[in-house]
């Protein structure tokens, strides 16, 4: 069984186990691996309307670069309605918003929980509330 420091080593990262320091170089090398991917798709929901019975109608708006990387998600959101595209000529990013309607926000929380990819709440305050952060595309 190798250990931690040999499995760091073969993947290019060289942590000082004994001293607890990190090479700066590591810290940057795994920022923009996490940068590459917040720039491949980003996942965006909101609540649209509350309506009198308590029910709710949300959007979730995918915004991607590469087609490849959609098609798992599209599976994912196949009981959605698509009520919007568009490509935004300056990121280069293709933009599709789906919606549905949920019997409460309680519901809709749920959903956000079990979603299997790292997607973004707005809330009407506008404020950010991440829903599985370590999950990627």
């Amino acid at each position: 069984m190798r250990s931690r420091k040999g499995i760091n080593k073969e993947l290019g990262f060289d942590n000082d186990f004994n001293t607890g320091r990190i090479n700066p170089q590591e810290v940057s090398q795994v920022f923009r691996i996490t940068e590459r991917i917040k720039q491949i798709m980003n996942i965006t929901a909101w609540r649209q309307t509350k309506n009198d019975d308590k029910s709710v109608v949300c959007r979730i708006q995918v915004s991607y670069k590469d087609g490849r990387k959609i098609k798992p998600v599209i599976n994912v959101l196949k009981d959605w309605k698509e009520c919007a595209e568009g490509f935004s000529p300056v990121s280069k990013e293709t933009i599709l918003i789906f919606q549905m309607a949920f019997k409460s926000d309680v519901k809709w929380k749920s959903f956000l929980r079990k979603f299997p990819y790292r997607i973004v709440e707005r809330t009407p305050t506008d404020k950010e509330r991440v829903y599985n952060a370590k999950k990627v595309i």
